[in-house]
Formats: C-alpha cells, sequence, structure tokens
C-alpha cells in the first residue's frame, strides 16, 4: 500500500510529537520558570509557555541576536512578551542565578 500523504505534513507532525515528548518529559508545570537553552525560533519555548501558564514565566536563551529579536517579536504579536525573558548567552555562561528557575530544556 503506496501511501500518498504529503511528506512535509509528515514531518510536520513528527516534529510536533518531539516537541511534545521533550514538554512532557520536562515536566513543566502551572507556574514554573522554564528555560530554554539554545531557545532557537522559539520552537520548544513557546509551547512552553502554555505548560506554566499565566502566572510562569519562559527564558529564551541564545547566542544569536537576530534569533532571540525574532522571538522578542513573536512574543510582543502574541501578546505574551510580558511572560518571557530574552538572554544573550552561550550555554556554559548562562547569566542566571543558582535556582532560579524550574526547569531546562534545550
Amino acid at each position: 500500500m503506496r501511501d500518498d500523504s504529503d511528506p512535509d505534513e509528515r514531518r510536520r507532525a513528527e516534529f510536533e510529537q518531539l516537541r511534545e515528548r521533550v514538554l512532557y518529559n520536562a515536566d513543566i508545570r502551572q507556574g514554573d520558570v522554564a528555560l530554554d537553552v539554545g531557545c532557537g525560533d522559539g520552537w520548544i519555548a513557546f509551547a512552553a509557555l502554555d505548560r506554566v501558564g499565566p502566572h510562569g514565566r519562559v527564558v529564551f536563551a541564545d547566542v544569536s541576536r537576530d534569533l532571540l529579536d525574532h522571538c522578542r517579536s513573536l512574543a510582543d504579536q502574541l501578546g505574551v512578551l510580558a511572560r518571557c525573558d530574552f538572554v544573550r548567552a552561550s550555554a556554559d555562561e548562562l547569566p542566571l542565578a543558582d535556582a532560579s528557575v524550574d526547569v531546562v530544556t534545550t
């Protein structure tokens, strides 16, 4: 039997399943502060916002100023900017205090 489904749709569905597994395994809870190290375009971080809820926060961390600017702009467009922090730093030099986040994704 031949599968005629769109390969882009299949790939998108696979990536969404991967993201959900990452978030599930991170055990993010309402009110948490989540840190996404190497956030890139925010693919995991924006989904984490749903999990932390209205009283939680997500820290977007990346070495790329352009990607952080993109995430900041998108957060503003989505109306979630107040629940986001943006940190330009490498994974081994994050300027965050010990125990200042509840969960880390990457």
